[in-house]
C-alpha cells in the first residue's frame, strides 16, 4: 500500500483520527481493502476479512456497524441504481435505522436546556418510554396542559456530534475516491458526499422539519382527505419539535373491507402524487410507518426527508410520466434522455436503442403487473451500463414509486395504477394549463428577457472598450485551411451587422417601454418603428446565411 495523501492534511483531531482509522478498518474486515488499499495506509489489514457472503451482505454488515451516519448513507445509496448493481441495493434496502433508547433524563434535559421550560410545567402527563428510536431522536407520547395529546421528538444527545464526524470523513473518503478512481468521477463522489451532508444537517435541525410541516398544510389544506399534524412552535427548537399526536392506524394494522381499502389507497396514490407532479415539494421516505389512516383520511406524520423539483425537471417528470401512461414509446425515450447527464463516453444512441426495446417488451404485460418505480430503476440500471449519469432526484423519485406501489399492493393487491394514473395525468395536464400557470410561465419569461434586455448593454459595452483599445480577442477553430480569406471578412460582416441589430433591440425596447416621442394609443412609433427594422434586418441575415449554407 502507497499513501496517496496524508489524512492528517485535513486537519483531523485525535478522536477523528481514531474514527477514520475505525472506519477504514471496518471496510476492511468486510471485504473492501482493495479499494481502500489504493487512498491510504492506516495500519489495517484484512485479517478479519468476512470470507463467502455476496459482496451486498458485507457492505450491508459494514455499514450497520459503523452507525447511524453509516446506515443512513446505505439507505441513500439503495436508490442508486445508477451506481451499485442490483443485488447490492436489494441488501442495502434493507438497513434499518431502529436503534436503543436513551435514557429518559437525558431526554428530559435536552428538552429542557433546548426550550427553557420544565416538563411538569408544559405537559399534564408524558410518557417516559418512548413510543419510537431512531438514529437521531426518540418520540414520546405526552398531553399538553390543555388535554391535547401530542407526539414529542427528541434528539439524541451526541448525535450531531457523530454526525458531523462522520461526514466529515466520508467527504474526506470521496475526495481520495474521486482522485484515485477516474472511472468514479463520472458519478461525482464529492458532490454526492456534499448533498449527503447537506441531507443530515437538515435533519439534525427539527426546525427545518417543522418548516416543511407547515408547507405541507398549506399544500393541502382545501383538501378534507388528508391530515397534517400543526406544529406547536411554543415547544419546537433545533433539537425538539412537539405536534399533534394523530390516533389511528398504521397501514399494516388497517382492518378494512377491500372496498375501503382501495378508497384509500387512492387517496394515498393521490396525495404523493400531487406531491411531486402539481406541488413540486414532496416527502422522499413514504414508507408505510409515515402514514395513520385516521377515519378514512390520510394523516403523514414524518417531514424530515423531503425533496425539491424545479419547474423545469418537474415539467420533464410530467412528460415522462405521461409517456409511461400513454405508452408513447418514442417520446418516452426522448424525455428520458433530457434529465440524463451526458458525458463524452457516453453511448447515448445503443442507450436509446434498449430503452426503446425494454419499452415495447413491458407494454406486453397486464396494466397491473406495471410498476414505476422498478421501471425508472432498471432504466437507471441500463443508463449506468452507458456510462450515462441520472439526476439524483429522479433516483430519489424512483425509490418513492417503489414505496408507494409498496403500499398498493399491501392495501389492495388488484389496485390498477395505469388506470389511477391516466386520470391524474388528465388533472394535472389540465391545472398546467389554466390561466394562472400560463400567465406565471409568461410572466418569467418576460422577466427572463428583461434580465437579457438590462444585463446586454453593458456586456456590448465592455465588447466596443475592448475593441477600442484593442484588447478584443475572437477564438477561432480554423478546420480547412483551403477555404478563401475573404469568408472570413463576410463572417465578421455579419457579425457586425448581428451587434447592430441586438443594439437596435435593445434601444427600441428601451424607447417603448419609457414611451418617448410620437406615442400612437399609447405605444412609441419610434420604438416600434426601430423594432422592425431589426427584424427585417434579422430576416435578411437568416436568409442570407441559409442561401449560403453557412449554418
Amino acid at each position: 500500500m502507497s499513501l496517496k495523501i496524508e489524512i492528517n492534511s485535513f486537519g483531523y483531531s485525535l478522536k477523528e483520527l481514531k474514527r477514520f482509522q475505525q472506519i477504514v478498518g471496518v471496510f476492511v474486515k468486510y471485504g473492501f481493502g482493495g479499494v481502500l488499499s489504493k487512498i491510504s495506509e492506516l495500519g489495517v489489514h484484512e485479517k478479519q476479512r468476512v470470507q463467502n457472503l455476496p459482496e451486498g451482505v458485507r457492505l450491508r454488515m459494514a455499514l450497520t456497524e459503523l452507525g447511524p451516519a453509516f446506515v443512513k448513507l446505505g439507505q441513500v445509496l439503495s436508490t442508486r441504481t445508477d451506481i451499485l448493481p442490483k443485488e447490492v441495493v436489494v441488501e442495502l434496502e434493507k438497513l434499518q435505522d431502529d436503534v436503543e433508547p436513551f435514557d429518559f433524563t437525558k431526554a428530559k434535559k435536552m428538552f429542557e436546556d433546548e426550550t427553557g421550560i420544565k416538563i411538569k410545567d408544559a405537559f399534564k402527563q408524558f410518557n417516559q418510554n418512548p413510543a419510537a428510536s431512531a438514529s437521531m431522536a426518540q418520540v414520546h407520547k405526552a398531553v399538553l396542559k390543555n388535554g391535547l395529546k401530542v407526539a414529542v421528538k427528541i434528539q439524541r444527545p451526541d448525535a450531531e456530534e457523530s454526525f458531523k464526524t462522520d461526514t466529515q470523513i466520508l467527504k474526506t473518503i470521496a475526495k481520495l475516491i474521486e482522485q484515485n478512481f477516474s472511472e468514479a468521477r463520472i458519478y461525482n463522489p464529492v458532490l454526492m458526499a456534499e448533498e449527503f451532508e447537506r441531507s443530515v444537517e437538515r435533519e439534525l435541525d427539527f426546525r427545518t422539519e417543522a418548516r416543511n410541516a407547515e408547507r405541507f398544510k398549506n399544500n393541502f389544506k382545501d383538501l378534507k382527505d388528508v391530515i397534517i399534524p400543526k406544529i406547536h412552535s411554543k415547544f419546537t427548537t433545533k433539537k425538539t419539535l412537539v405536534m399533534d399526536y394523530i390516533e389511528g392506524n398504521k397501514i399494516k394494522d388497517l382492518k378494512a373491507t377491500p372496498r375501503k381499502k382501495r378508497e384509500i389507497t387512492r387517496k394515498i396514490t393521490f396525495f404523493v402524487m400531487k406531491q411531486i407532479f402539481i406541488d413540486g415539494f414532496f416527502n422522499a421516505d413514504p414508507h408505510q410507518g409515515n402514514f395513520i389512516i385516521h377515519e378514512n383520511k390520510i394523516a403523514l406524520i414524518d417531514f424530515g426527508m423531503v425533496s425539491f423539483l424545479d419547474e423545469n425537471l418537474k415539467e420533464n417528470l410530467i412528460s415522462l410520466y405521461s409517456d409511461v401512461v400513454n405508452k408513447n414509446i418514442d417520446a418516452f425515450t426522448e424525455d428520458f434522455t433530457k434529465i440524463a447527464r451526458i458525458s463524452e463516453n457516453s453511448n447515448v444512441e445503443d442507450f436509446k436503442a434498449e430503452v426503446n426495446d425494454f419499452i415495447e417488451e413491458l407494454y406486453g404485460v397486464t396494466p397491473n403487473q406495471i410498476e414505476i418505480g422498478k421501471i425508472f430503476f432498471e432504466l437507471t440500471s441500463m443508463a449506468r451500463k452507458y456510462n450515462i449519469s441520472i439526476n439524483p432526484k429522479f433516483l430519489v423519485l424512483a425509490k418513492v414509486f417503489v414505496s408507494l406501489e409498496g403500499l398498493q399492493k399491501q392495501l389492495d393487491p388488484d389496485f390498477n395504477m395505469i388506470q389511477n394514473a391516466k386520470e391524474l395525468v388528465r388533472e394535472i395536464e389540465k391545472k398546467e394549463k389554466t390561466p394562472s400557470r400560463m400567465i406565471g410561465r409568461t410572466m418569467k419569461n418576460l422577466l427572463s428577457l428583461q434580465n437579457f434586455i438590462t444585463t446586454l448593454p453593458p456586456k456590448i459595452s465592455q465588447i466596443v472598450d475592448k475593441a477600442r483599445t484593442g484588447t478584443f480577442k475572437m477564438e477561432f477553430e480554423h478546420v480547412g485551411l483551403e477555404k478563401p480569406v475573404y469568408r472570413i471578412d463576410r463572417a465578421v460582416n455579419k457579425i457586425s451587422i448581428s451587434m447592430i441589430i441586438a443594439a437596435l433591440l435593445v434601444s427600441s425596447s428601451l424607447i417603448i417601454l419609457s414611451k418617448t416621442g410620437p406615442l400612437f394609443q399609447g405605444f412609441s412609433i419610434i420604438g416600434f418603428a426601430g423594432l422592425i427594422f431589426a427584424l427585417m434586418l434579422s430576416f435578411w441575415l437568416a436568409t442570407a446565411i441559409l442561401l449560403e449554407g453557412e449554418f
